[in-house]
């Protein structure tokens, strides 16, 4: 049986934010603490640059995109 992973909402996270959040770690199904972990980080990021247009250094954005081809990126920010 696989662990069902939940998120939870941060203090003042907007509901559209959430919801990016939870959707993104969702689809990509953590099997671990550890990977759970990694994941609500990148999702966090995800946030910052899809919403608020923060940059990061290369490294971390590939790391991220990476994430994103193994799901299906279609309606991710909707």
């Amino acid at each position: 049986m696989v662990k069902k992973y939940i998120l939870k909402k941060n203090n003042n996270e907007p509901p559209l934010f959430f919801k990016l959040r939870d959707k993104f770690i969702n689809e990509l199904k953590p099997k671990s603490d550890k990977e759970f972990a990694l994941l609500s980080m990148y999702s966090n990021i995800l946030v910052n640059m899809v919403y608020l247009k923060c940059r990061y250094n290369d490294k971390t954005e590939k790391n991220l995109l990476k994430y994103l081809k193994k799901i299906k990126m279609n309606n991710m920010v909707k």
